[in-house]
């Protein structure tokens, strides 16, 4: 079991229809691998609301520290650099 606990953050990304999961679930896995235990994929959305030719993926962001407890600031500062990294390698954009 681990010593220290793991928190959890959800994230609503809108990227290319040609994006798949497995792309994004890399990225987000080499860009954060000591933070990041593993990216959940919850919900793939298509449809009104989306500019055409983008989907919607929401992700859960498993965030776990090996040597301490992290705090929200750590939290929140992860998820700033997938959600940055995600725009910069998909073009995705966070929806609200």
């Amino acid at each position: 079991l681990p010593h220290f606990p793991w928190i959890r953050r959800d994230i609503s990304i809108e990227v290319g229809e040609s994006t798949e999961w497995a792309q994004v679930a890399r990225a987000i896995r080499s860009g954060l691998p000591t933070m990041v235990n593993e990216p959940v994929l919850f919900d793939y959305f298509r449809g009104p609301g989306l500019s055409a030719g983008r989907k919607s993926l929401a992700i859960g962001l498993i965030l776990q520290d090996s040597s301490r407890t992290l705090t929200d600031q750590d939290a929140d500062r992860s998820v700033a650099e997938v959600v940055k990294l995600l725009e910069g390698e998909f073009g995705a954009r966070l929806r609200g």
